[in-house]
């Protein structure tokens, strides 16, 4: 997954900085039996942490020097939740390509989980950071997955690949949740869908370019404060494309955007074109110029 998205944030809860846990499909098992999900955030538990019962996790609190938020400071004014790399694929456990063991098929349940808690905390919205799906979606009989003999027939006429089937599996889990969800996208969505098609799937506002490039980035205003109706504070999220300039479904004849990574992997990286996904030999922020990397434009930016 891009850099840009997976950079470490920081969850303000009640005017202190407190680093949030990495979570992914992946803490549903813990040498190799799966645990079983409870109201209690299994980091928390492993933490020995409070239940979440008992203390802020999920959601981000905002401070603010008025009289009424002092008075409720454990309250937050805003509430959200985050997602990222869901990676759902229908073939079986394996490891990703550092070697980290994979659960692609429980991806979607830990989805569903995630779904419910956010019903239950009644957050005002979700941010899906992108790579809901995993890249193997793209060949799933590769990596030990069926495609039916029915599906094969309709793919052949024109129908939609198993990514599509997959990406529609996982809206279906996070469906339980029924706020509004800003989505973005990353590397392992355009191995299994253009843009075009993530457009339709994930509600994403694309914007056509004069390049003739589609980029997807935009806004979501919450405007109304969840447990402090007197602030006058609004909350903005800026949604932006970081696969803006890459090399993924981007024309290598017409595209400036795509141009412009090339030019950029010619310069920063000398595995490229051969080895175009190989860091080897790059050290510190070098290690970004990979080919399933990207990066902003100047239009969006500005």
């Amino acid at each position: 997954s891009s850099p840009s998205r997976s950079r470490v944030m920081d969850t303000l809860v009640n005017g202190k900085h407190s680093p949030p846990p990495r979570r992914t499909s992946s803490l549903a098992y813990d040498n190799g039996s799966l645990e079983k999900y409870s109201k209690v955030d299994l980091w928390r538990q492993r933490q020995n942490l409070p239940p979440i019962s008992t203390a802020v996790t999920t959601t981000t609190a905002l401070s603010s020097s008025s009289s009424s938020i002092q008075k409720n400071e454990n309250e937050p004014i805003f509430t959200f939740g985050v997602l990222t790399d869901i990676q759902y694929a229908p073939i079986p456990d394996g490891h990703s390509y550092a070697g980290n063991p994979r659960y692609y098929r429980h991806a979607k349940k830990a989805a569903e989980h995630a779904a419910i808690h956010f019903q239950e905390e009644q957050v005002q919205c979700v941010v899906n950071l992108g790579d809901i799906v995993d890249g193997k979606c793209a060949a799933v009989e590769k990596w030990g997955g069926v495609v039916s003999d029915s599906k094969r027939a309709e793919i052949a006429e024109g129908g939609s690949p198993v990514g599509h089937d997959a990406i529609d599996d996982v809206l279906k889990s996070l469906s339980i949740y029924t706020g509004r969800i800003l989505h973005t996208y990353g590397n392992h969505e355009l191995y299994n869908l253009s843009r075009w098609d993530l457009s339709n799937k994930l509600s994403i506002p694309f914007t056509l370019e004069p390049t003739n490039d589609l980029v997807g980035y935009y806004d979501h205003l919450l405007h109304k404060q969840q447990n402090q109706p007197s602030s006058p504070m609004k909350l903005r999220f800026l949604v932006l494309d970081s696969y803006d300039i890459c090399l993924l479904d981007r024309c290598p004849d017409t595209s400036p955007k795509r141009q412009l990574a090339h030019e950029l992997m010619l310069k920063n990286n000398p595995n490229y074109p051969k080895e175009h996904n190989s860091p080897q030999g790059l050290e510190g922020l070098s290690k970004r110029f990979v080919g399933f990397n990207g990066g902003g434009d100047k239009p969006q930016l500005e």
